[in-house]
């Protein structure tokens, strides 16, 4: 994450980033109070360096200069909050479930110094040169805080080294660093930030308020249209994508139930649904916002369209007329989910005027200067300016989604032949999404869904297309432009022109061309990839391949060869860039219809097996008629979720376990 941070002055993280900016009065007060009556005199402080072999000779004059602060005069309209200095040398901020290593001296704390409770994290050395060492473990004690607690919404950190301090917040749009001062020469600004970090409240300190902690729960507060709601968490997170980073979406997800407060004794109001939490830029149409102008769209087109004589229908009439027959009914929405409720929440500070890129806080630049073979390091004063701050940083709001359909990803479905049937029922939203002229952008098993309908020995599930957060219109224009946004997708199952960001090309020729001697030219840039259509079914045939190559077994050789051709047929597509809309558009239809063809053919031949892993060799030889009967330590409970889950009995896996796949029998695919 080295270069998620931005170099300020003092003033600025002040001013931006503390808690609150105590006024200069208030910072004089509490010096002339802690030089009377804790006798503490900053220019009388012996500094890390001369306190001793180790660190810990300082640990008692970092606890009295909290005290003397804590003791100290309020400033104005300030209440001294419940975190409390906290000394643990060599205490590991680290929990039973993550075994960090992280080690830092103290810190402020509600209670034990651990993730949970540590609003304020401290590490200092006794040399200058360890500011390197001390930064890696302060950053490594706020990427665990934010990853273990729900509530946080940033976080702050502070380093010592000898006499020198710096102080770090992190949010989820950027991490920032004071420049360093020496709190012996200018104690004021060391009295300020204390101040700060202990008369401030736990929203200002970087706790959610709408998310309370309740047991090993937590229960979100929603507002829908003015009327508070709650919901508690039943077990672990589906998702919970932990990252060595802490900028970035942090997405969570979790089965919740509606209950009327926040004890832990709340009665339980409803069914269970999935609630999804998430950072977003903060000019990013929500999910909800997406899917209401999506399906705005998908009915302007097929409730008017003429199946009989579209062009771009022409290669898949039939499953196109069942199609606008449920548009027209309004039943096509049962392939997509059902958002109850939204809500927007904070946003992340902006960056200051004066901020600037910083590299180096976190890693050894090495530079061999011209004649020299002994490597240098760049200073950790060193700042990189960028213009581009503003769009590098751009702000990020909260974002949380009620879903009112429990499913299961297609990645944790038990069984292959599941698996190929909920990944056929999914080309119908995309082929919904292609008639109004729309891409989704990042098909993966994870968002693939399968929606319970029938439990016991057989299971059955309606497909579900989820996370259309970056779906997008696309026009049909020749010289449509290509978007600037990042790569998005997950690796495994993105396309590989979007994976490798420039487009297939047509293979070379076998002759070479007739030697000529000719000025060199300028080589041109790789033309940018526009997503299509064609890349959300490609990311199709991955996920088949996926579960497909779970096994080696005679009885799939005939899937496997149905796949190869698919991949021919939708890399000739590919290599028709240059085409007018026209042509594209036939391709397009075109690359459903192959898929579809390919998942009727292939049903009757795919076995009922259960998917296996590297480490599980066992396969489960079962027919299609035979089912796989549930296992009789299964509880019964269903938790499944838009990335991760357990799965009905008998037919998924719990959470935790090794991603599995499946299919259930064939149904009316467009029904």
């Amino acid at each position: 994450m080295d270069g998620e941070f931005v170099e300020v002055t003092f003033d600025e993280f002040a001013s931006a980033y503390l808690p609150f900016n105590p006024r200069d009065e208030d910072v004089e007060a509490t010096i002339n109070h802690m030089a009377t009556a804790a006798s503490i005199r900053f220019g009388e402080l012996i500094a890390p360096r001369d306190a001793g072999e180790d660190e810990t000779g300082f640990l008692p004059q970092l606890r009295a200069i909290f005290s003397s602060i804590e003791d100290g005069p309020a400033p104005a309209g300030r209440r001294r909050n419940s975190f409390k200095y906290r000394d643990c040398r060599t205490y590991s901020t680290g929990s039973c479930t993550l075994g960090s290593s992280a080690l830092i001296h103290a810190g402020l704390a509600s209670g034990n110094l651990e993730p949970s409770n540590a609003a304020v994290v401290v590490k200092y050395r006794r040399l200058s040169t360890d500011e390197l060492q001390n930064a890696r473990e302060v950053v490594s004690a706020n990427v665990q805080i934010m990853n273990e607690d729900v509530r946080r919404m940033y976080c702050y950190g502070m380093t010592i080294e000898s006499d020198k301090v710096r102080f770090w917040y992190h949010c989820r749009s950027h991490s920032a660093v004071s420049q360093p001062f020496g709190f012996v020469e200018e104690p004021k600004k060391l009295v300020k930030s204390l101040l700060s970090f202990l008369f401030s409240t736990e929203e200002e300190l970087g706790y959610d308020p709408l998310v309370y902690r309740v047991s090993e729960d937590y229960i979100y507060e929603l507002d829908d249209t003015g009327t508070r709601r709650f919901f508690r968490t039943r077990g672990p997170p589906l998702s919970d994508r932990r990252s060595n980073c802490i900028t970035g979406r942090m997405t969570r997800v979790w089965k919740v139930v509606e209950v009327d407060s926040t004890s832990s004794y709340a009665t339980v109001l409803g069914e269970p649904a999935i609630l999804k939490d998430v950072w977003i830029d903060q000019s990013a149409m929500t999910e909800r916002q997406v899917q209401q102008a999506l399906f705005m769209d998908i009915e302007d087109y097929w409730r008017n369209v003429d199946v009989e004589k579209e062009a771009r229908l022409e290669k898949v009439r039939d499953v196109a007329r069942k199609l606008q027959t449920q548009v027209r009914s309004g039943e096509y929405r049962k392939w997509f989910l059902t958002i109850l409720l939204d809500c927007e929440g904070k946003v992340t500070s902006p960056l200051p005027k004066g901020a600037r890129q910083r590299s180096g806080l976190l890693s050894e630049q090495q530079i061999l200067p011209p004649g020299s073979h002994t490597a240098t390091r760049h200073p950790l004063s060193q700042t990189e300016p960028s213009s581009n701050l503003s769009r590098l940083f751009s702000p990020k709001k909260q974002y949380r989604s009620l879903v009112k359909e429990v499913c299961i990803p297609v990645g944790d479905i038990e069984r292959l032949d599941q698996v190929f049937h909920v990944l056929d029922g999914a080309i119908r939203p995309l082929l919904l999404m292609f008639g109004a002229r729309w891409v989704h952008r990042d098909i993966s098993a994870g968002n693939i869904l399968g929606h319970l309908h029938t439990s016991g020995v057989d299971p059955e599930y309606q497909a579900k297309l989820g996370d259309l957060e970056y779906a997008r219109r696309y026009s049909s224009s020749p010289d449509y432009a290509a978007t600037t946004d990042p790569k998005i997708g997950t690796p495994f199952f993105m396309a590989c022109e979007i994976l490798f960001g420039a487009p297939f090309a047509p293979p070379p020729r076998v002759d070479p061309p007739p030697f000529t001697i000719a000025p060199i030219k300028r080589q041109r840039r790789p033309r940018p990839v526009i997503p299509s259509i064609l890349h959300d079914l490609e990311s199709i045939w991955w996920i088949a391949q996926g579960g497909l190559h779970a096994h080696v077994l005679p009885e799939l050789t005939a899937v496997a060869a149905g796949l190869d051709s698919v991949a021919e047929h939708l890399l000739f597509y590919f290599l028709r860039h240059t085409l007018d809309s026209d042509t594209v558009d036939s391709l397009h239809g075109s690359g459903f219809e192959i898929l579809l063809l390919l998942f009727e053919q292939l049903s009757p031949v795919i076995p009922a097996l259960a998917l296996t892993t590297r480490s599980d060799k066992t396969v489960v030889r079962t027919s299609v008629l035979q089912r796989k009967r549930p296992r009789s330590n299964d509880d019964g409970e269903y938790q499944p979720g838009t990335e991760a889950s357990n799965a009905p009995p008998g037919s998924g896996k719990a959470l935790g376990s090794k991603r599995s796949k499946t299919r259930n029998q064939k149904a009316d695919s467009g029904s």
